[in-house]
Protein backbone atom coordinates (compact mmCIF):
# COMPACT_ATOMS: atom_id res chain seq x y z
CA UNK A 1 0.00 0.00 0.00
CA UNK A 2 1.66 3.32 -1.24
CA UNK A 3 1.61 5.72 1.68
CA UNK A 4 -0.20 7.77 -0.79
CA UNK A 5 -3.18 5.79 -1.38
CA UNK A 6 -5.37 7.25 1.67
CA UNK A 7 -4.86 10.80 0.11
CA UNK A 8 -5.76 9.50 -3.43
CA UNK A 9 -8.78 7.63 -2.21
CA UNK A 10 -10.27 10.59 -0.41
CA UNK A 11 -9.55 13.00 -4.07
CA UNK A 12 -12.09 9.84 -5.26
CA UNK A 13 -14.52 9.65 -2.20
CA UNK A 14 -14.95 13.95 -1.80
CA UNK A 15 -13.16 15.70 -4.14
CA UNK A 16 -14.58 18.71 -3.00
CA UNK A 17 -14.24 18.46 0.16
CA UNK A 18 -11.38 20.27 1.94
CA UNK A 19 -8.08 18.26 2.52
CA UNK A 20 -6.15 20.87 4.09
CA UNK A 21 -5.85 24.13 5.69
CA UNK A 22 -3.17 26.56 6.22
CA UNK A 23 -2.35 28.37 9.12
CA UNK A 24 -3.06 31.60 6.84
CA UNK A 25 -5.98 30.47 6.17
CA UNK A 26 -5.42 29.18 2.39
CA UNK A 27 -7.33 25.82 1.76
CA UNK A 28 -7.15 22.92 -0.82
CA UNK A 29 -9.67 20.49 -1.88
CA UNK A 30 -8.65 16.79 -1.95
CA UNK A 31 -8.51 17.25 -5.62
CA UNK A 32 -6.13 20.06 -5.65
CA UNK A 33 -4.03 18.20 -3.34
CA UNK A 34 -4.03 15.27 -5.37
CA UNK A 35 -3.91 17.14 -8.69
CA UNK A 36 -0.75 19.10 -7.23
CA UNK A 37 1.01 16.08 -6.31
CA UNK A 38 0.80 14.74 -9.75
CA UNK A 39 2.18 17.44 -10.96
CA UNK A 40 5.08 16.83 -8.68
CA UNK A 41 5.34 13.50 -9.57
CA UNK A 42 5.24 13.82 -13.08
CA UNK A 43 7.94 16.81 -12.91
CA UNK A 44 10.29 14.57 -10.48
CA UNK A 45 9.99 11.32 -13.07
CA UNK A 46 10.52 13.92 -15.92
CA UNK A 47 14.04 14.47 -14.10
CA UNK A 48 14.54 10.66 -13.82
CA UNK A 49 13.57 9.89 -10.12
CA UNK A 50 11.40 6.78 -9.69
CA UNK A 51 11.66 3.80 -7.81
CA UNK A 52 14.35 3.75 -5.10
CA UNK A 53 15.86 7.13 -6.14
CA UNK A 54 16.40 9.57 -3.10
CA UNK A 55 15.01 13.39 -2.61
CA UNK A 56 16.13 15.27 -0.38
CA UNK A 57 13.72 17.91 1.00
CA UNK A 58 14.67 20.65 2.96
CA UNK A 59 11.54 23.38 4.08
CA UNK A 60 9.48 24.92 6.65
CA UNK A 61 5.95 23.11 6.98
CA UNK A 62 4.03 24.45 3.82
CA UNK A 63 1.36 23.14 1.65
CA UNK A 64 3.96 22.74 -1.41
CA UNK A 65 6.18 20.56 1.36
CA UNK A 66 2.99 18.36 2.05
CA UNK A 67 2.46 17.79 -1.73
CA UNK A 68 5.90 16.85 -2.44
CA UNK A 69 5.98 14.27 0.29
CA UNK A 70 2.85 12.53 -1.83
CA UNK A 71 4.35 13.61 -4.89
CA UNK A 72 7.69 11.68 -4.15
CA UNK A 73 5.87 8.45 -2.91
CA UNK A 74 3.85 8.67 -6.25
CA UNK A 75 7.13 7.99 -8.43
CA UNK A 76 7.83 5.16 -5.68
CA UNK A 77 10.82 7.76 -5.12
CA UNK A 78 12.49 7.65 -1.56
CA UNK A 79 11.32 11.20 0.76
CA UNK A 80 14.57 12.26 2.59
CA UNK A 81 13.36 15.21 4.61
CA UNK A 82 15.72 16.99 6.76
CA UNK A 83 15.50 19.15 9.71
CA UNK A 84 15.11 22.86 8.49
CA UNK A 85 17.81 23.95 11.47
CA UNK A 86 20.80 21.82 10.38
CA UNK A 87 23.57 23.49 9.21
CA UNK A 88 26.28 23.22 6.53
CA UNK A 89 27.86 20.16 8.09
CA UNK A 90 24.77 18.64 9.24
CA UNK A 91 23.86 18.76 5.87
CA UNK A 92 26.49 17.30 4.46
CA UNK A 93 26.30 14.71 6.34
CA UNK A 94 22.78 13.93 5.72
CA UNK A 95 22.42 13.62 2.73
CA UNK A 96 26.09 12.04 2.08
CA UNK A 97 24.97 9.08 4.23
CA UNK A 98 21.61 8.80 2.24
CA UNK A 99 23.39 9.19 -1.10
CA UNK A 100 21.35 12.03 -1.76
CA UNK A 101 21.82 13.97 -4.79
CA UNK A 102 18.82 16.26 -5.57
CA UNK A 103 17.92 18.38 -3.12
CA UNK A 104 14.04 20.50 -2.60
CA UNK A 105 13.91 23.62 -0.54
CA UNK A 106 12.91 26.81 -0.13
CA UNK A 107 13.46 30.27 0.89
CA UNK A 108 13.87 29.52 4.17
CA UNK A 109 16.59 27.02 3.80
CA UNK A 110 18.21 28.39 0.08
CA UNK A 111 21.33 29.78 1.56
CA UNK A 112 22.22 27.04 3.57
CA UNK A 113 21.98 24.36 0.97
CA UNK A 114 24.01 27.02 -1.14
CA UNK A 115 26.76 26.34 1.00
CA UNK A 116 26.80 23.04 0.22
CA UNK A 117 26.01 23.48 -3.52
CA UNK A 118 29.54 21.17 -4.49
CA UNK A 119 28.12 18.26 -2.67
CA UNK A 120 24.70 18.23 -4.98
CA UNK A 121 23.68 17.90 -8.35
CA UNK A 122 20.18 19.48 -8.79
CA UNK A 123 18.70 21.93 -6.27
CA UNK A 124 15.15 23.09 -7.02
CA UNK A 125 13.76 25.83 -4.95
CA UNK A 126 10.27 26.88 -4.25
CA UNK A 127 8.02 29.61 -3.36
CA UNK A 128 11.48 32.10 -4.05
CA UNK A 129 10.51 35.08 -6.38
CA UNK A 130 14.04 35.02 -7.55
CA UNK A 131 15.86 32.07 -8.35
CA UNK A 132 19.81 32.34 -8.59
CA UNK A 133 20.74 32.06 -12.18
CA UNK A 134 23.17 29.27 -11.69
CA UNK A 135 23.66 25.72 -13.27
CA UNK A 136 22.02 23.08 -11.09
CA UNK A 137 19.26 25.75 -9.72
CA UNK A 138 15.99 25.10 -10.69
CA UNK A 139 12.69 27.10 -9.93
CA UNK A 140 10.54 24.27 -8.94
CA UNK A 141 6.88 25.44 -8.88
CA UNK A 142 7.75 26.63 -12.15
CA UNK A 143 8.43 23.71 -13.53
CA UNK A 144 5.41 21.58 -11.99
CA UNK A 145 3.10 23.94 -13.09
CA UNK A 146 3.90 22.73 -16.91
CA UNK A 147 3.11 19.52 -16.13
CA UNK A 148 0.41 16.94 -15.90
CA UNK A 149 -2.44 16.62 -13.15
CA UNK A 150 -2.19 12.82 -13.27
CA UNK A 151 -0.55 10.03 -12.49
CA UNK A 152 -0.36 6.43 -12.26
CA UNK A 153 0.94 5.90 -8.64
CA UNK A 154 3.71 3.27 -7.78
CA UNK A 155 2.73 0.06 -6.02
CA UNK A 156 5.01 -0.74 -3.52
CA UNK A 157 6.44 -4.06 -2.79
CA UNK A 158 6.99 -5.78 1.13
CA UNK A 159 10.09 -4.49 1.06
CA UNK A 160 10.15 -0.67 -0.58
CA UNK A 161 11.57 2.21 1.06
CA UNK A 162 8.73 5.01 1.48
CA UNK A 163 11.84 7.41 3.54
CA UNK A 164 14.59 7.82 5.62
CA UNK A 165 14.12 9.49 8.72
CA UNK A 166 16.54 11.33 10.97
CA UNK A 167 15.89 10.62 14.50
CA UNK A 168 16.62 13.12 17.12
CA UNK A 169 18.93 11.12 19.10
CA UNK A 170 20.90 12.23 22.29
CA UNK A 171 24.14 11.30 21.51
CA UNK A 172 26.51 11.40 18.12
CA UNK A 173 25.21 12.13 14.62
CA UNK A 174 21.50 11.39 13.75
CA UNK A 175 20.54 8.14 12.77
CA UNK A 176 18.96 7.75 9.59
CA UNK A 177 16.32 5.34 10.21
CA UNK A 178 14.94 3.16 6.86
CA UNK A 179 10.98 3.28 6.61
CA UNK A 180 9.13 1.29 4.50
CA UNK A 181 5.16 2.17 2.73
CA UNK A 182 3.71 -1.61 3.86
CA UNK A 183 5.35 -0.86 7.38
CA UNK A 184 4.11 2.47 7.93
CA UNK A 185 0.79 1.71 6.52
CA UNK A 186 0.23 -0.59 9.00
CA UNK A 187 1.59 1.48 12.01
CA UNK A 188 -1.65 4.12 10.64
CA UNK A 189 -3.41 1.20 11.56
CA UNK A 190 -2.55 -0.12 14.32
CA UNK A 191 -2.72 3.48 15.70
CA UNK A 192 -6.33 3.66 14.29
CA UNK A 193 -7.48 0.26 16.11
CA UNK A 194 -5.89 1.40 19.25
CA UNK A 195 -7.74 4.63 19.67
CA UNK A 196 -10.84 4.03 17.76
CA UNK A 197 -11.23 0.12 17.64
CA UNK A 198 -10.66 -0.36 13.68
CA UNK A 199 -7.36 -0.01 11.71
CA UNK A 200 -9.18 -0.25 8.61
CA UNK A 201 -9.46 3.30 6.74
CA UNK A 202 -12.81 5.29 8.12
CA UNK A 203 -15.44 6.84 6.12
CA UNK A 204 -15.02 10.24 5.58
CA UNK A 205 -15.90 12.64 8.47
CA UNK A 206 -18.45 14.86 8.80
CA UNK A 207 -17.99 17.87 7.89
CA UNK A 208 -18.88 19.36 10.99
CA UNK A 209 -15.87 17.30 12.66
CA UNK A 210 -13.06 20.02 13.12
CA UNK A 211 -9.39 19.36 11.24
CA UNK A 212 -6.48 17.33 13.03
CA UNK A 213 -3.77 19.89 13.98
CA UNK A 214 -0.37 19.11 12.63
CA UNK A 215 2.31 21.69 14.36
CA UNK A 216 5.13 19.15 14.32
CA UNK A 217 7.37 19.68 11.32
CA UNK A 218 6.96 17.26 8.90
CA UNK A 219 10.91 16.04 8.51
CA UNK A 220 9.88 14.70 11.53
CA UNK A 221 7.96 11.14 11.96
CA UNK A 222 6.00 12.20 13.69
CA UNK A 223 4.44 15.02 11.94
CA UNK A 224 4.06 13.05 9.01
CA UNK A 225 2.73 10.30 11.10
CA UNK A 226 0.10 12.76 12.54
CA UNK A 227 -0.80 13.74 9.11
CA UNK A 228 -1.18 10.54 7.22
CA UNK A 229 -3.26 9.31 10.15
CA UNK A 230 -5.49 12.79 10.06
CA UNK A 231 -6.64 11.14 6.10
CA UNK A 232 -6.48 7.62 7.45
CA UNK A 233 -9.55 8.58 9.77
CA UNK A 234 -11.36 10.84 7.53
CA UNK A 235 -10.00 14.18 9.38
CA UNK A 236 -8.82 17.18 6.87
CA UNK A 237 -5.22 18.51 8.53
CA UNK A 238 -5.34 21.93 10.05
CA UNK A 239 -1.04 22.38 9.08
CA UNK A 240 1.27 25.18 11.09
CA UNK A 241 4.56 25.98 9.80
CA UNK A 242 5.94 25.70 13.06
CA UNK A 243 4.99 25.38 16.91
CA UNK A 244 4.10 28.83 18.36
CA UNK A 245 1.91 29.21 21.45
CA UNK A 246 -0.16 32.09 20.77
CA UNK A 247 -0.74 30.76 16.81
CA UNK A 248 -0.87 27.91 18.45
CA UNK A 249 -3.97 28.58 20.84
CA UNK A 250 -5.61 30.52 18.64
CA UNK A 251 -6.02 28.48 16.10
CA UNK A 252 -6.83 25.62 17.91
CA UNK A 253 -9.91 27.62 19.38
CA UNK A 254 -10.53 28.71 15.51
CA UNK A 255 -11.05 25.56 13.89
CA UNK A 256 -12.77 24.11 17.63
CA UNK A 257 -9.85 21.64 17.33
CA UNK A 258 -10.91 18.72 19.84
CA UNK A 259 -7.72 16.56 19.86
CA UNK A 260 -4.30 17.77 20.27
CA UNK A 261 -0.69 15.61 19.43
CA UNK A 262 2.01 17.98 21.54
CA UNK A 263 5.75 16.65 22.24
CA UNK A 264 6.55 17.69 26.42
CA UNK A 265 8.04 20.85 25.36
CA UNK A 266 5.23 22.00 23.41
CA UNK A 267 2.92 21.55 26.57
CA UNK A 268 5.62 22.80 29.12
CA UNK A 269 5.54 26.02 26.46
CA UNK A 270 1.42 26.33 26.85
CA UNK A 271 1.40 25.39 31.03
CA UNK A 272 3.84 28.24 31.02
CA UNK A 273 2.30 30.93 28.69
CA UNK A 274 1.74 33.95 29.89
CA UNK A 275 -1.25 34.91 27.59
CA UNK A 276 -4.53 33.71 27.87
CA UNK A 277 -5.55 29.89 27.42
CA UNK A 278 -8.53 28.60 26.44
CA UNK A 279 -8.58 24.88 25.33
CA UNK A 280 -12.48 24.12 26.46
CA UNK A 281 -12.96 23.01 23.05
CA UNK A 282 -10.33 20.21 23.69
CA UNK A 283 -11.27 16.87 24.91
CA UNK A 284 -7.85 15.37 25.05
CA UNK A 285 -4.15 15.83 24.42
CA UNK A 286 -1.84 12.98 23.22
CA UNK A 287 2.08 13.35 24.28
CA UNK A 288 4.80 12.07 21.90
CA UNK A 289 8.22 12.13 21.23
CA UNK A 290 9.98 11.39 24.44
CA UNK A 291 9.24 10.99 28.25
CA UNK A 292 6.66 13.28 29.52
CA UNK A 293 7.70 14.28 33.23
CA UNK A 294 5.15 13.31 35.61
CA UNK A 295 5.27 17.01 37.50
CA UNK A 296 4.71 18.35 33.80
CA UNK A 297 1.77 16.09 33.32
CA UNK A 298 0.05 16.91 36.61
CA UNK A 299 0.16 20.55 35.89
CA UNK A 300 -1.37 20.35 32.70
CA UNK A 301 -4.02 18.03 33.37
CA UNK A 302 -4.79 20.26 36.88
CA UNK A 303 -4.77 23.56 35.07
CA UNK A 304 -6.85 22.95 32.22
CA UNK A 305 -8.75 19.61 33.10
CA UNK A 306 -7.89 17.99 30.25
CA UNK A 307 -6.42 14.32 30.11
CA UNK A 308 -3.27 13.38 28.49
CA UNK A 309 -2.80 10.16 26.47
CA UNK A 310 1.02 8.69 25.91
CA UNK A 311 2.07 6.99 23.22
CA UNK A 312 5.20 5.11 23.35
CA UNK A 313 6.92 4.22 20.10
CA UNK A 314 10.40 5.25 17.69
CA UNK A 315 10.63 5.89 14.44
CA UNK A 316 12.46 2.57 13.98
CA UNK A 317 9.48 0.34 15.51
CA UNK A 318 6.17 2.61 14.79
CA UNK A 319 3.42 3.13 17.35
CA UNK A 320 4.50 0.57 20.39
CA UNK A 321 1.09 1.04 22.98
CA UNK A 322 -0.60 4.01 24.41
CA UNK A 323 -3.73 4.72 25.51
CA UNK A 324 -7.09 5.32 23.79
CA UNK A 325 -10.30 7.61 24.45
CA UNK A 326 -11.80 4.31 24.72
CA UNK A 327 -9.48 3.27 27.34
CA UNK A 328 -10.34 6.28 29.43
CA UNK A 329 -13.75 5.83 29.10
CA UNK A 330 -13.57 1.47 30.14
CA UNK A 331 -11.38 2.91 33.12
CA UNK A 332 -8.65 0.79 31.80
CA UNK A 333 -6.00 3.80 32.31
CA UNK A 334 -2.80 2.78 34.86
CA UNK A 335 -1.16 5.96 36.51
CA UNK A 336 2.33 6.17 35.38
CA UNK A 337 2.21 3.49 32.71
CA UNK A 338 2.54 4.03 29.34
CA UNK A 339 -0.39 2.17 27.32
CA UNK A 340 -1.23 -1.23 25.98
CA UNK A 341 0.56 -2.76 23.62
CA UNK A 342 -1.52 -1.84 19.79
CA UNK A 343 -2.88 -4.28 17.93
CA UNK A 344 -0.09 -6.54 15.80
CA UNK A 345 2.72 -5.43 17.73
CA UNK A 346 4.59 -8.18 19.86
CA UNK A 347 7.03 -7.32 22.67
CA UNK A 348 9.55 -8.77 25.18
CA UNK A 349 11.08 -7.85 28.35
CA UNK A 350 14.93 -9.21 28.57
CA UNK A 351 16.92 -9.68 30.89
CA UNK A 352 20.88 -9.26 30.00
CA UNK A 353 21.41 -12.85 29.08
CA UNK A 354 18.57 -12.24 26.58
CA UNK A 355 15.74 -14.57 27.79
CA UNK A 356 11.88 -13.48 27.75
CA UNK A 357 11.77 -11.68 31.52
CA UNK A 358 8.42 -12.69 33.71
CA UNK A 359 5.24 -10.12 34.40
CA UNK A 360 6.15 -7.31 36.43
CA UNK A 361 10.01 -7.73 36.32
CA UNK A 362 12.11 -4.97 34.70
CA UNK A 363 14.23 -5.96 31.68
CA UNK A 364 15.30 -4.24 28.16
CA UNK A 365 12.28 -3.80 25.47
CA UNK A 366 12.27 -6.19 22.42
CA UNK A 367 9.97 -5.31 20.06
CA UNK A 368 8.75 -6.93 17.02
CA UNK A 369 6.03 -6.35 14.15
CA UNK A 370 5.47 -5.40 10.49
CA UNK A 371 6.87 -1.22 11.22
CA UNK A 372 10.21 -2.85 11.89
CA UNK A 373 13.21 -0.72 10.65
CA UNK A 374 15.92 -2.55 7.91
CA UNK A 375 18.34 -0.50 9.51
CA UNK A 376 20.60 3.00 9.08
CA UNK A 377 21.06 4.11 5.98
CA UNK A 378 24.72 3.91 5.92
CA UNK A 379 25.58 3.06 9.12
CA UNK A 380 26.29 -1.02 9.03
CA UNK A 381 27.51 -1.18 12.71
CA UNK A 382 24.31 0.31 14.34
CA UNK A 383 21.68 -1.94 12.45
CA UNK A 384 23.66 -4.69 13.50
CA UNK A 385 23.18 -3.23 17.08
CA UNK A 386 19.55 -2.76 16.36
CA UNK A 387 18.25 -5.73 15.29
CA UNK A 388 18.59 -9.07 16.33
CA UNK A 389 16.29 -11.75 14.45
CA UNK A 390 13.95 -9.64 13.81
CA UNK A 391 13.48 -7.96 16.82
CA UNK A 392 14.58 -4.02 17.31
CA UNK A 393 16.27 -3.86 20.33
CA UNK A 394 14.89 -0.57 21.95
CA UNK A 395 17.61 0.15 24.23
CA UNK A 396 14.84 1.14 26.56
CA UNK A 397 13.75 -0.64 29.76
CA UNK A 398 11.18 -1.31 31.13
CA UNK A 399 8.30 -3.92 32.27
CA UNK A 400 4.90 -5.52 31.39
CA UNK A 401 2.09 -5.84 34.40
CA UNK A 402 0.05 -9.11 34.73
CA UNK A 403 -2.68 -7.33 32.21
CA UNK A 404 -0.03 -6.65 29.43
CA UNK A 405 0.28 -2.85 29.64
CA UNK A 406 3.54 -1.26 29.81
CA UNK A 407 5.56 0.78 32.15
CA UNK A 408 8.79 2.33 31.08
CA UNK A 409 11.98 2.73 33.61
CA UNK A 410 14.33 4.46 30.99
CA UNK A 411 16.94 4.15 28.96
CA UNK A 412 19.45 1.00 29.65
CA UNK A 413 22.74 3.08 29.01
CA UNK A 414 21.54 5.51 31.54
CA UNK A 415 21.24 2.92 34.05
CA UNK A 416 23.61 3.69 37.25
CA UNK A 417 25.78 0.97 39.16
CA UNK A 418 26.05 2.91 42.49
CA UNK A 419 27.43 -0.13 44.95
CA UNK A 420 26.66 -3.16 42.74
CA UNK A 421 22.92 -2.07 42.75
CA UNK A 422 20.93 -0.74 39.23
CA UNK A 423 19.35 2.73 39.84
CA UNK A 424 17.32 4.55 37.56
CA UNK A 425 17.35 8.12 36.89
CA UNK A 426 13.94 8.37 35.74
CA UNK A 427 13.06 6.86 39.87
CA UNK A 428 15.11 9.67 41.07
CA UNK A 429 14.09 12.31 38.62
CA UNK A 430 10.16 12.17 39.64
CA UNK A 431 10.78 12.27 43.02
CA UNK A 432 12.49 15.19 42.71
CA UNK A 433 10.20 16.69 40.53
CA UNK A 434 7.91 16.85 43.55
CA UNK A 435 10.32 19.03 45.93
CA UNK A 436 8.63 22.51 45.97
CA UNK A 437 11.92 24.65 44.82
CA UNK A 438 12.94 22.48 41.96
CA UNK A 439 11.62 23.25 38.34
CA UNK A 440 13.30 20.51 36.35
CA UNK A 441 15.97 17.99 36.71
CA UNK A 442 18.21 15.34 35.10
CA UNK A 443 19.99 12.98 36.71
CA UNK A 444 23.23 10.99 35.21
CA UNK A 445 25.87 8.70 36.57
CA UNK A 446 29.15 10.04 37.41
CA UNK A 447 32.20 7.67 38.38
CA UNK A 448 33.04 6.94 41.69
CA UNK A 449 35.99 5.54 43.15
CA UNK A 450 34.44 3.62 45.90
CA UNK A 451 30.95 3.17 44.33
CA UNK A 452 31.47 2.86 40.76
CA UNK A 453 28.83 5.42 39.76
CA UNK A 454 26.77 7.59 41.83
CA UNK A 455 23.47 9.59 40.86
CA UNK A 456 24.05 13.05 40.59
CA UNK A 457 21.06 15.42 39.64
CA UNK A 458 21.21 18.86 37.47
CA UNK A 459 18.55 21.18 38.98
CA UNK A 460 16.99 24.19 37.69
CA UNK A 461 15.34 26.05 40.38
CA UNK A 462 12.11 27.82 40.66
CA UNK A 463 13.89 30.98 41.90
CA UNK A 464 17.50 31.77 41.88
CA UNK A 465 19.34 30.88 45.29
CA UNK A 466 22.06 33.52 46.56
CA UNK A 467 25.61 31.59 46.73
CA UNK A 468 25.54 32.10 50.36
CA UNK A 469 22.46 29.45 50.68
CA UNK A 470 23.67 26.98 47.81
CA UNK A 471 25.19 24.16 49.72
CA UNK A 472 22.02 24.52 52.43
CA UNK A 473 19.67 23.96 49.41
CA UNK A 474 21.73 21.05 47.99
CA UNK A 475 21.81 19.45 51.70
CA UNK A 476 17.88 20.02 51.57
CA UNK A 477 17.87 18.48 48.47
CA UNK A 478 20.02 15.28 49.08
CA UNK A 479 18.31 14.65 52.42
CA UNK A 480 14.31 15.14 51.03
CA UNK A 481 16.24 12.18 48.27
CA UNK A 482 17.06 10.04 51.06
CA UNK A 483 13.73 10.38 53.16
CA UNK A 484 11.86 9.37 49.90
CA UNK A 485 13.88 6.56 48.09
CA UNK A 486 16.15 3.82 49.11
CA UNK A 487 19.77 5.01 50.33
CA UNK A 488 21.88 3.49 47.57
CA UNK A 489 19.36 5.48 45.10
CA UNK A 490 20.01 9.00 46.96
CA UNK A 491 21.75 11.50 44.96
CA UNK A 492 24.96 12.38 46.15
CA UNK A 493 26.12 15.23 44.08
CA UNK A 494 24.10 18.16 43.27
CA UNK A 495 24.61 21.08 40.38
CA UNK A 496 22.23 24.16 39.88
CA UNK A 497 21.71 25.03 36.11
CA UNK A 498 19.27 27.55 34.28
CA UNK A 499 19.15 25.07 31.16
CA UNK A 500 19.77 21.86 29.61
CA UNK A 501 21.54 20.89 26.48
CA UNK A 502 18.51 19.26 24.24
CA UNK A 503 18.69 17.86 20.90
CA UNK A 504 15.87 19.79 18.57
CA UNK A 505 13.52 17.36 19.45
CA UNK A 506 13.37 18.80 22.92
CA UNK A 507 15.02 15.70 24.73
CA UNK A 508 17.98 16.38 27.09
CA UNK A 509 21.63 15.80 26.22
CA UNK A 510 22.59 13.82 29.02
CA UNK A 511 25.52 12.94 27.56
CA UNK A 512 26.90 16.61 27.49
CA UNK A 513 26.00 16.91 31.12
CA UNK A 514 28.01 13.78 31.74
CA UNK A 515 30.97 15.50 29.75
CA UNK A 516 30.35 18.69 31.45
CA UNK A 517 30.83 17.02 34.98
CA UNK A 518 34.03 14.97 34.25
CA UNK A 519 35.43 18.87 32.74
CA UNK A 520 34.10 20.30 36.23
Amino acid sequence: MNLASDMEARAIEGPERVGLIYQDGREYTYRQMNEASCAIANYLKSQGVGPGDRVGVYMQNTPTFLFTIFGIWKTGGVLVPVNIMYQAEELIHAFSSTHVTTVITDTNGLERILAIRDTLKAIMVSGCTKIPEDQGIIDFDRQVSAHRQEFETFVPGEEDVAAILFTGGTTGAPKAVITNHHGWYKALCDLAGGHTGSGAMHPMADTRIPPNMVAMPLFHGGGQQSMLFAYHIGRAVLLLERFKVANYLSLAKQYNVRSLVLMPTMIHDIVNYDGPVDLSHVKTVTSIGQELRPLLRTQFEEKFNIPILLNYGSTEVGHVAGWGVKDLKNGLWKPGSVGRLYPGVVLEIRGEQGTPMPAGEIGEIYVRSKVTTKGYAGNAEESKSLLHDGWVCTGDMGRLDADGVLFINGRKREMIKCGGFQVWPLEIEKVLMKHPKISDVAVIGVPDDRLGEIPKAFIILKAKVSPKYSEDLKKEIINYCRDNLAHFKAIRAIAFVTAFPRADTGKILKDQLKRQSITE
